[in-house]
């Protein structure tokens, strides 16, 4: 297992996203800092905190609307599945997104 370390501002929202995909991780605290195990390989790791932050910025808009990254969009399956498991059509793209994504549809 790798271990990784995660700030306590974004710790709530991985593992959050860590749990809504059925993915075995470990937590502890040192020294004040979280440390977060899984079996994700780095890129893999790095989808899933992509997804923490569009978790946490979901929360500071106070909306049920989801939030997904440019990546998310362009992933037909994983889509879906996020899609079906909100239960909502509309999304928000996540703001550092917004500009790649509006590149990628040709706007």
């Amino acid at each position: 297992m790798k271990i990784r370390k995660v700030s306590d501002v974004i710790s709530p929202y991985l593992i959050r996203v860590l749990k809504r995909d059925g993915i075995r991780y470990g937590i502890t605290k040192q020294d004040g800092i979280n440390l977060i195990s899984t079996n994700l390989s780095s890129r893999q790791f790095k989808v899933c905190m992509e997804d923490a932050f569009c978790e946490k910025e979901r929360d500071s808009i106070c909306s049920n609307v989801p939030v997904y990254s440019n990546r998310t969009l362009h992933d037909g399956k994983k889509l879906r599945r996020l899609r079906k498991l909100y239960d909502c059509n509309a999304f928000r793209v996540l703001s550092k997104d917004r500009e790649a994504y509006r590149k990628s549809i040709g706007l």
